[in-house]
């Protein structure tokens, strides 16, 4: 009796456990559909403006009225490079190489030959608006590569360390929201990135951006149903633990 009664609170305890783990599982699975549905939120009210030969023209575009917009297109690509906006790109135009995003490198042929995944690169990507005054923000998704970005010549952010050497490479594996006080009439944007240990490189989802403003706004709307359905939800699904 006693080994029986034993083996049931065993058994109760494993059955306990279960019960809290899949409860874990419940709100991990949760908190990846709640992000999937904001990204795509965001990505959905985002613009079709795409970026031709380098160029993304937007000057009939107001950031504090419109839709968020992605920096999906043909960015400039300077291979084995880290160029930055003080050094004079020496390439003619039809030497130049560009690169689609979202997308990887792998198989782009410069003078040539077809690269490989491994490396590193400058993008550089060229904005024209009409001449304003606004808080800007450079939302990147999730890559496994580092990169760092320089707006105007001035260095916004980074993730990890992007570097010609592989002992020096490493990511942190996360998305990051630039902020940029943006005042006139042009935007430069270069990107230094490198790959030395995932089998692509480059930028697989879209970069998007927009007024700061107009992004919390994107957020707000897709928030509040998600707060609904949290509260929907009994209080002891989220608080055990």
């Amino acid at each position: 009796n006693v080994n029986r009664i034993f083996f049931t609170c065993i058994l109760l305890q494993i059955a306990y456990d279960s019960l809290l783990n899949m409860k874990k599982l419940f709100r991990i699975f949760l908190s990846f559909i709640l992000i999937g549905l904001l990204f795509y939120s965001c990505k959905n009210e985002s613009r079709t403006n795409v970026l031709e030969r380098g160029v993304l023209d937007l000057r009939d575009i107001d950031f504090d009225k419109n839709s968020l917009l992605s920096l999906d297109g043909e960015w400039e690509f300077y291979w084995r490079q880290f160029l930055d906006s003080n050094q004079t790109i020496q390439n003619s135009e039809d030497k130049k190489y560009y690169l689609k995003l979202p997308g990887a490198w792998n198989g782009l042929e410069i003078e040539g030959e077809k690269i490989s995944g491994e490396g590193f690169a400058t993008l550089r990507a060229t904005i024209l608006t009409k001449k304003t005054n606004s808080i800007l923000d450079f939302k990147f998704p999730v890559i496994p590569l580092p990169y760092l970005l320089f707006i105007n010549g001035e260095k916004i952010c980074a993730n990890g360390n992007p570097s010609k050497a592989k002992e020096e490479n490493y990511t942190d594996f996360k998305s990051v929201s630039c902020l940029y006080f943006y005042s006139g009439e042009k935007i430069e944007l270069v990107l230094h990135i490198s790959n030395f240990y995932h089998k692509s490189g480059g930028i697989w989802n879209s970069i998007l951006w927009g007024s700061a403003r107009k992004i919390e706004e994107a957020k707000a709307h897709i928030m509040i149903p998600i707060f609904i359905f949290f509260w929907s939800i009994p209080h002891h699904v989220f608080l055990s633990s």
